[in-house]
């Protein structure tokens, strides 16, 4: 295994739009609102049963055409935020607007540009996981790098496998 790996990362819209989506979909706070969200529906279907007499008749009709769009459009909203953060980091974060560098050793890993230099040492990382197009390491449950695997080549791709598996961090990286 090679001292250090570094890499000239290589980051783009469908990169950080799936990561993005894939830290939302799969975190605590958005499972909690998606729960809100059902129990929420779940109360108007029980208000729309509930009534019985011809009196409320506009209310029923109201309640039941707008939760079914309101229940449709939900998903829609949530992707276009995500779409929309995505655009915005990709656009407005000045680190990756400039070269910078990944650095790879046993102690931490670094993220090294023109203006800024910073070095995340792999006993406070939380987690790592691995997707089809890039890493995920996890500095805490909510926040992450993305590390694009179109940076790396085959060989420190692999050199890279096997410094996370050589380092005592939770992580499921494919073989």
């Amino acid at each position: 295994m090679i001292d250090e790996i570094v890499i000239k990362p290589n980051f783009n819209f469908e990169i950080l739009f799936n990561a993005n989506l894939y830290m939302t979909i799969f975190s605590k706070v958005s499972n909690l609102i998606l729960v809100v969200f059902y129990i929420i529906f779940l109360f108007c279907i029980l208000i729309i049963v509930s009534f019985d007499d011809e009196s409320s008749t506009f209310l029923k009709q109201v309640l039941n055409t707008s939760h079914i769009y309101l229940f449709l459009l939900f998903p829609l909203i949530i992707l276009f935020f995500i779409y929309y953060s995505s655009k915005k980091q990709l656009s407005n974060n000045y680190r990756l607007k400039e070269k910078f560098d990944f650095i790879f050793n046993e102690k931490y890993f670094q993220e090294k540009g023109e203006t800024f230099d910073l070095k995340h040492y792999w006993d406070k990382i939380l987690k790592i996981k691995e997707r089809r197009n890039y890493f995920l390491i996890y500095h805490n449950k909510r926040k992450a790098n993305i590390i694009p695997k179109n940076s790396f080549n085959k060989t420190q791709l692999a050199d890279f496998k096997l410094l996370i598996k050589s380092i005592d961090i939770k992580s499921n990286l494919k073989p």
